[in-house]
């Protein structure tokens, strides 16, 4: 769940989710889609967190609706180093939702 300091309060409580909705512009390509947060009470807001030792993790899709089964443990990626266009700005870039096939930037450290 998202925790809004003063400017983003607006956001708080909010959820990382992954919709997989062509209408909304949320599809990237073929294999990957656009993760976005959400406010509550919409499906395609659970996560799997997968340990695979020394603090890092792969966090995972885990469909919590029929419509986003095929996206189930798909994971969290960033690729902005693979000239996708998803750097944002200089200091940020977009995080997506990414099938499990061998591309890498699927590895977190929760802090």
């Amino acid at each position: 769940m998202f925790i809004g300091d003063k400017k983003l309060a607006p956001y708080d409580g909010w959820f990382l989710s992954l919709h997989g909705n062509e209408e909304c512009g949320d599809s990237r390509n073929d294999a990957s889609w656009f993760a976005l947060i959400h406010s509550a009470g919409w499906k395609g807001t659970i996560w799997r967190v997968v340990d695979e030792g020394a603090g890092v993790c792969r966090i995972e899709f885990a469909a919590d609706a029929k419509n986003l089964q095929p996206y189930d443990g798909w994971l969290l990626c960033c690729h902005a180093d693979e000239g996708s266009g998803d750097n944002r700005n200089r200091n940020s870039c977009f995080v997506i939702v990414h099938r499990p096939d061998g591309w890498k930037g699927g590895r977190w450290r929760l802090i």
